[in-house]
């Protein structure tokens, strides 16, 4: 049943079985990697809900006022991002190396996400408000279907239909970054239009990726428990989750920002 897992838990179970891998705690359990997921998602909402009022009230009040978004704002949108990926890389590369310190390193990593994505919802939500929200409600839907998917119909992902996926995935961001500069220079709405259909379709896709990413992560937690693995496992398990979420939430925001810009590019013919 389970011999789909993630290649990593599989490799700390077989270190347990064999001795090499003393259980220095408990044996993990379902509700240890709930609450650690809990915990990492109400971190990342709590960091993006402080850090988007901070934006709307410090950077935005001068750009608010004057109906623009000065140059300072956007400056300073900019170097936030740019701190906040480079501290996420090294934290998701510090878990990737010693699963260990997920937790210290997934905490650290859900604040500075949080931070990402209320950096991401000020703007947005000056240009099209509440589409932060409904792009939540989106991601608590595909989570509650991809449940229902394994739990009820048995769905199961296998490893190498995983590879295949990360494949394909990368190619659609070549073709995306191939996409973006064309787009600047687009010699016609039609061309414009049709490059936005390629970028929508593209991340339809990526939605896909990620719905399979959250299943095989269920099933990562059913191995994890059932194989008897140490309780330390329980955090990179749920670091795992989380970020599937998160990127799942980043895609559903995507696309709706494509199908506005399909709907606006429409309207103005």
């Amino acid at each position: 049943m389970f011999r789909y897992g993630n290649p990593s838990v599989r490799r700390w179970v077989k270190k347990s079985e064999t001795g090499s891998l003393a259980i220095e705690n408990a044996g993990a359990t379902y509700r240890g990697v709930i609450g650690k997921t809990v915990l990492l998602i109400g971190l990342t909402i709590l960091s993006a809900v402080v850090t988007m009022l901070a934006t709307w009230y410090g950077m935005f009040q001068f750009a608010m006022q004057e109906a623009t978004i000065s140059q300072a704002a956007v400056m300073g949108f900019a170097i936030g991002l740019g701190v906040a990926v480079i501290l996420m890389l090294v934290c998701a590369i510090g878990i990737a190396v010693a699963p260990k310190t997920a937790k210290v390193f997934g905490p650290i990593y859900a604040l500075i996400q949080g931070a990402f994505l209320g950096f991401v919802a000020a703007f947005l939500n000056i240009i099209l408000p509440f589409v932060t929200l409904a792009a939540m409600l989106g991601t608590a839907i595909v989570f509650i279907v991809c449940i229902l998917l394994y739990k009820k119909i048995g769905v199961r992902i296998k490893s190498n239909f995983v590879r295949v996926l990360a494949i394909s995935l990368m190619c659609f961001v070549l073709v995306e970054l191939i996409v973006i500069p064309i787009m600047l220079f687009a010699p016609t709405d039609g061309m414009y239009t049709a490059l936005i259909w390629i970028q929508t379709i593209a991340t339809f896709i990526c939605i896909v990726f990620a719905s399979m990413t959250i299943i095989w992560d269920l099933q990562t937690i059913d191995y994890l428990v059932e194989s008897g693995a140490d309780r330390k496992y329980e955090w990179p398990v749920a670091f795992s989750l989380v970020t599937s979420l998160i990127y799942l939430y980043m895609q559903i925001l995507e696309l709706l920002l494509r199908i506005f810009a399909l709907f606006t590019n429409s309207k103005r013919k």
